[in-house]
């Protein structure tokens, strides 16, 4: 589900994302839909 704003920034729900999980496979956040989820974007240069 994408939707053009009027800068041109393309938006998508949290649902859309695939993220890597700790043995490093592919975890789709949909399959959350409907539980409570914690998400953290803090990203640290180091």
């Amino acid at each position: 589900m994408e939707k053009k704003i009027k800068w041109g920034v393309m938006q998508k729900a949290i649902y859309d994302f695939t993220v890597k999980d700790a043995m490093g496979g592919d975890y789709k956040l949909s399959a959350l839909k409907g539980k409570v989820l914690l998400v953290d974007l803090l990203y640290c240069y180091l």
